[in-house]
């Protein structure tokens, strides 16, 4: 099991707070001079919306960011950037797409800011043996429930009724993606040392998302998988990733 590494070098210190968006974006971009056909593939929107969705999630670690309320204030003109997926050869596609745009040391605009890519590496990930693992989310879990009837969605917390059951739905709509049948009944998200957070969600909504530890029980095969591919709602936009942090 691997994950891309790519750190960035950045021409100040100064991120949209939406990053989620910028980081998409970059990915579009690389995958697009990449491999046009692929691009389509993946992101074309004239697709059924039910056939775009990916394998990957992505998070970012800041060097002692500091937050606002629409901006991240970085530590340092640097940042780093982690990305799973359960398809392998996924992962390859998109290492090469990056290599791409690292040989071409090609600056990219971030807002009022310019990314340029230090360093990209793969690096393993240690899998889960049992049916349980103690995790830590780093980047924010959406649990999204959807009413047809009204056509709207909330976003719950770790505390709200039906939190574990939206987790479920969207595993399962991620298990069916990938082809495979695993089984999502006995998924389970324990709060340990939880945290709400709010989210720059699309065109600038503002969501309820979930961060910190709990503890994630399943079949050892959905543990895995999705650590690979994140938990909850929107993991493609890089939501839901996590990493284990004790047993």
């Amino acid at each position: 099991m691997k994950q891309i590494r790519i750190d960035f070098e950045t021409e100040n210190d100064k991120l949209s707070l939406g990053y989620n968006s910028l980081m998409l974006s970059f990915i579009k971009h690389a995958v697009e001079t990449y491999d046009n056909d692929l691009y389509s593939e993946w992101f074309d929107k004239t697709r059924n919306a039910s056939e775009l969705g990916k394998s990957y999630t992505f998070s970012c670690k800041f060097p002692a960011p500091r937050f606002t309320r629409d901006w991240i204030f970085l530590g340092g003109n640097s940042f780093s950037f982690f990305l799973s997926t359960y398809d392998y050869a996924d992962l390859m596609n998109l290492y090469n797409a990056f290599l791409g745009v690292y040989a071409r040391r090609e600056s990219y605009p971030a807002h009022y800011n310019f990314l340029r890519i230090a360093n990209l590496v793969t690096l393993e990930m240690p899998a889960i043996a049992g049916n349980r693992a103690l995790i830590k989310f780093d980047s924010a879990l959406l649990a999204r429930r959807h009413d047809r009837e009204k056509n709207t969605d909330d976003f719950l917390n770790y505390n709200s009724e039906g939190f574990v059951d939206a987790l479920r739905f969207s595993a399962d709509a991620a298990v069916k993606l990938a082809g495979l049948s695993l089984p999502v009944d006995d998924l389970e998200l324990i709060p340990i040392a939880p945290r709400k957070t709010v989210v720059h969600y699309f065109n600038g909504m503002r969501v309820t998302g979930n961060v910190g530890e709990y503890e994630i029980r399943g079949s050892t095969e959905l543990l895995n998988f999705l650590l690979l591919c994140g938990l909850g709602s929107a993991t493609g936009s890089g939501h839901g990733k996590f990493r284990v942090v004790g047993y």
